[in-house]
C-alpha cells in the first residue's frame, strides 16, 4: 500500500476550503430564515373598526422577503411594512404566489392609496404618485370586501 503524502500546505488549504463552504452554507440558510414580529392593528372604516393580526416588516431583509413564496395568507392576517419615513415606495409581486391588496399609508396612519388584486409573480413595479410611510398587504379583494377605503385610518404604534 502506498500512502499519499499531502504537500505541507495541502491539508491547510483543503480544510480552509471546507470551512468556507460551511460558512457560506450557514449564511444561505440564515437568509431564508427571516422571521417577522406579530402585532395587532385596527383599521377605522366608515363601516366600523376592523382588527387584524399583522406580521411587521421592519428591517430591509424582512421587507425584501415580505410575503414571497407563501401559498396562502389567512383572511384575518396581513403584513405591515414600515419604511420609517414618508418617501416614494416601490413594491412588486416577484415570487409572490397570492394576489394581494397593497394599502399605502401616510405617517399619520391615513390610507392614501389602495392597489387592489395585484398580479401574482409579476415583476411590474407597483407605486403611487405620493410618498408613503408604510404599506399594508392583505389578501387580494379583501379591502373591497371589508369596505377599506382611501381616507380610512390604521391605528398602530408606528403611526403615533
Amino acid at each position: 500500500m502506498v500512502a499519499y503524502k499531502f504537500p505541507k500546505k495541502g491539508p491547510v488549504v483543503f480544510f480552509a476550503l471546507i470551512l468556507l463552504i460551511q460558512l457560506f452554507s450557514i449564511n444561505l440558510t440564515k437568509a431564508d430564515e427571516v422571521t417577522f414580529p406579530i402585532d395587532q392593528i385596527e383599521i377605522q372604516t366608515s363601516s366600523g373598526p376592523i382588527s387584524m393580526s399583522v406580521e411587521l416588516a421592519l428591517t430591509t431583509s424582512q421587507q425584501a422577503k415580505g410575503l414571497m413564496h407563501r401559498k396562502a395568507l389567512p383572511q384575518e392576517q396581513g403584513m405591515l411594512f414600515d419604511f420609517g419615513v414618508e418617501k416614494p415606495i416601490l413594491m412588486w409581486m416577484k415570487n409572490t404566489y397570492i394576489s394581494l391588496d397593497m394599502i399605502f399609508v401616510d405617517k399619520d396612519g391615513r390610507i392614501i392609496a389602495i392597489e387592489e388584486k395585484t398580479t401574482p409573480m409579476s415583476e411590474k413595479i407597483i407605486t403611487i404618485d405620493q410618498p408613503a410611510k408604510a404599506v399594508l398587504e392583505i389578501n387580494g379583494g379583501l379591502a373591497s370586501q371589508l369596505n377599506i377605503q382611501v381616507g380610512d385610518r390604521i391605528q398602530h404604534s408606528m403611526f403615533e
